[in-house]
């Protein structure tokens, strides 16, 4: 049946008492019955033949990704609605749709420490939306929060780099046989060692093979 309707909307003769609201309504209806099947593949192979038979207006696109949001296709959605930005900038009621979904995917990402991803997507939702209350703001929290988290591993790295240099020196010491100051060194490298915390896993795994290296060599000193 779509085939048929395509042929006929595409023939010059056929298509000459079709209307413009008629060849909307197919598309729609069209899309509709793709998208109800679900299946992507077949959706991309039918959208240019869709989008041939009328200008794809906003209002158009608002509705095809309204179905996308409908069937569980949200990232297909939000290509339609940013689609209808460009078409339409003023649309803001578009931007706000685009803008809570960016913020809801960002809320996860962050639950799921993913902190770089909930900044790009809060960013995302802020350039959707420049005056919504709180993308900003969010934006914003991911960035301190990864600043913080890199202060934090940047720190870790420090303590491993001064316990290693501590280590050498007790190398050294032990050497020249001096035990007592070799053993002393490595005291110190395990408290630096005992600082370093569990959050990164190759520091941590740094901190946990110093701490038996030392642990081994207090005890052969």
């Amino acid at each position: 049946v779509a085939d048929i309707w395509f042929t006929v909307l595409t023939s010059g003769a056929g298509a000459a008492g079709v209307s413009d609201t008629q060849r909307r309504d197919y598309v729609l209806n069209a899309y509709r019955f793709y998208i109800g099947r679900g299946n992507t593949a077949e959706i991309d192979g039918i959208t240019p033949r869709l989008d041939a038979l009328v200008p794809v207006s906003a209002e158009l696109r608002v509705q095809i990704g309204d179905l996308y949001y409908a069937a569980g296709m949200a990232e297909r959605a939000i290509r339609e609605y940013e689609g209808v930005l460009q078409i339409d900038p003023s649309r803001k009621d578009v931007a706000d749709r685009i803008a809570k979904y960016y913020l809801e995917q960002g809320e996860t990402a962050l639950d799921k420490n993913r902190l770089e991803t909930a900044r790009d997507l809060f960013a995302r939702a802020a350039d959707a939306n420049p005056l919504h209350p709180s993308a900003e703001r969010l934006r914003l929290d991911a960035d301190s929060m990864i600043n913080a988290r890199n202060a934090r591993q940047e720190s870790d790295r420090t303590l491993l780099a001064q316990g290693s240099g501590l280590q050498e020196e007790a190398a050294q010491e032990a050497a020249r046989g001096h035990y007592a100051e070799a053993s002393a060194l490595l005291q110190q490298a395990e408290q630096l060692y005992s600082q370093v915390t569990s959050e990164f896993p190759q520091e941590a795994t740094g901190r946990d093979r110093a701490l038996r290296e030392v642990g081994f060599l207090l005890q052969e000193y």
